[in-house]
This record gives C-alpha cells, sequence and structure tokens, in this order.
C-alpha cells in the first residue's frame, strides 16, 4: 500500500522531543537540516542488502543477438556493420546491451530462457549478478550479469561469457529501484508503506541524534539497524528460493 504520511508528520514528531537541537529553520532554511535527514533516512533503507518487496521491480526483457536463421531479433545499437534485424555475417556477438534505465539502485537477480529450445517449458537458468565485470573475448552461454556505465540515458546490461550468436535468449532482471530525493516535507515517505512508519521514525531519530552530535546517537543508530532487519525479516518470512546449481556435474568419472 502506498504512503500517506508526510516527512512533516515525522518531523513534527521528533520535535517534541527534548534536549533535541532544532531540525526546521536553522541558518534561514525553512526545511533544513530536517529534509536532508529524511533523504539520509530514506537512502539507508534503501541501500543493500534490504531488498524490499514493494521497492522491486522486473526490467523489461532482452534478447542477446543470434545469428541468421536462429532469430530476428535486432542487434543492441544497430548500426551500419550490424542493421536490424541480423542477417549473414553482420551478427557479432557483444557483451553489452543498452537499457533507458534510469532509476536502477542495484540488481536483485537475472535468469536467461533459452528461446531456440524445442523443449516445453524452454530451459530457464538463473544467471548471477555480480558488481562488475571484466570485457572479455570468451563466448559461451551466458553465467553472470552487471549493470555498468550507467548515466542519465540509461546504462548497461553486461554479461559473462559473451553470449554465442549460436543461441539466442530471453534476458529477465529483477532490480531495487533507486530512492527518490525528496524537495520538500509535504512529499510522502514513498516507496514506504505505513506499516513500516516505525521504523522510519526510528531512523529519523537517529540521524537527528547524529546532527547534533548527541551521545544517544549510537543506541538509536543500533535500534534502527535491527528494526530494519526484523522489518526485512517479517516481509521474507517466506524464505528464499536461491540455491545451488552447479556448472557441471558434481561425480565426473
Amino acid at each position: 500500500m502506498a504512503s500517506t504520511r508526510t516527512l512533516q508528520q515525522v518531523v513534527q514528531w521528533a520535535m517534541t522531543f527534548t534536549q533535541m537541537t532544532p531540525i526546521i529553520g536553522v541558518a534561514g532554511f525553512n526545511e533544513e537540516p530536517a529534509l536532508t535527514i529524511c533523504n539520509n533516512v530514506m537512502q539507508r533503507m534503501i541501500a543493500k542488502p534490504y531488498n524490499w518487496k514493494f521497492n522491486s521491480v522486473d526490467a523489461p526483457l532482452f534478447y542477446t543477438v543470434a545469428s541468421s536463421g536462429l532469430g530476428t531479433t535486432p542487434c543492441p545499437n544497430p548500426t551500419p556493420s550490424c542493421p536490424t534485424p541480423c542477417s549473414g555475417t553482420s551478427c557479432i556477438p557483444t557483451q553489452d546491451y543498452q537499457q533507458s534505465l534510469t532509476d536502477i539502485a542495484w540488481l536483485e537477480a537475472a535468469w536467461r530462457i533459452d528461446t531456440l529450445s524445442t523443449a516445453t517449458p524452454q530451459p530457464l537458468d538463473n544467471l548471477e549478478v555480480v558488481r562488475v565485470i571484466r570485457p572479455t573475448s570468451q563466448t559461451d552461454n551466458p553465467m553472470k550479469i552487471a549493470w555498468m556505465y550507467e548515466n542519465n540515458d540509461g546504462g548497461i546490461f553486461r554479461m559473462w561469457p559473451m553470449p554465442s550468436i549460436s543461441k539466442q535468449w530471453q534476458i529477465g532482471v529483477t532490480y531495487q529501484k533507486k530512492v527518490p530525493i525528496m524537495t520538500g516535507l509535504q512529499q510522502t515517505w514513498y516507496p514506504f508503506p505505513d506499516e513500516m512508519g516505525w521504523v522510519y521514525n526510528l531512523g529519523f531519530m537517529a540521524e537527528a541524534y547524529r546532527h547534533a552530535n548527541d551521545p544517544r546517537f549510537a543506541e538509536a543508530d543500533r535500534i534502527f539497524e535491527a528494526a530494519m532487519a526484523k522489518e526485512l525479516g517479517h516481509l521474507d518470512s517466506e524464505g528464499n528460493a536461491e540455491g545451488f546449481q552447479p556448472d557441471s556435474g558434481l561425480f565426473l568419472g
């Protein structure tokens, strides 16, 4: 459920505590440092490893390059040397697939589907999500994926090894969205739902103590971190589906 509580409500609640350094209207700025404190709390709550379900998004599916006769998916960046669709010898394998996504904070999971397989269902395997992948000339079935070279226009999904053009893979990615930057105290605590108010209340108090150089900060911050871990455990109480899948047989003989 979308958040209905505003930043202002939490700020007003925090100001009822005694021994608190002023957090609104400091140095002539009407909403500071309260607004900065709110942004700090939200950024901490979105950071790894907090993979909140309500902030999880599936990226648009995309396809790897396939050679002529295997598929008609366009090259990731059509050029005169790599037309759309690929044909003949102009299909060039690539690690990098440009996407116009600008809200990726970090990748949670990824998978590949062998779209040319005649099996039912078509083979689906998980990809390992990593932080960085270096360039390679090795081609094979992709096993790892990373989000690379992000800018205001998007970024690149890079895979390792380079997907061979002898197959065509459909690639799916799930990611955590970036935290929105708050510009006014009348905004809500979106994407956090109202039932998580107790968590960001604790976070605001901890960050306010930090701003005030209050000795209570250390304990308040510990309680805030514990609250995030507890809430994440509650939301994910179903357990995780991830497991281990060996690249080859365990018993080679």
